[in-house]
């Protein structure tokens, strides 16, 4: 689980799969964990089986999320349209990271609520 700060709170916690997008390097289809705080969404997510290595391809601060939709009836999807967060990330000057998920409208709720003020 990543580290937060003494005074930040978590709002959201779900287990996800990165489907694509944004420029992260993460080869293929990854399950983990996406986590919304009142400052920032991450995503984490685990690799080996006897000791598992721990990576976070996405932490950002909710500042450079531009915009958040839904896609998909069935499967449905989080999709998190990203400003530049570094050169190094490599998400050109907007990127859209997707994430399969159940409760899409509680994330899109909440992050809207986060990047907006309002619903």
């Amino acid at each position: 689980m990543p580290i937060f700060g003494v005074d930040e709170d978590m709002i959201l916690e779900r287990h996800a799969t990165y489907e694509g997008g944004g420029g992260i390097k993460i080869p293929g289809r990854k399950k983990g964990t996406l986590f919304l705080t009142d400052r920032r969404i991450l995503f984490e997510y685990g690799e080996g089986v006897i000791s598992k290595k721990m990576f976070i391809p996405l932490n950002e601060p909710i500042s450079k999320i531009r915009n958040v939709s839904g896609e998909g009836v069935i499967s449905q999807k989080l999709v998190i349209e990203l400003e530049k967060g570094s050169e190094e990330r490599g998400y050109g000057r907007t990127g859209k990271v997707k994430f399969s998920m159940f409760g899409v409208s509680e994330w899109i709720r909440e992050i809207r609520i986060l990047i907006t003020g309002s619903i």
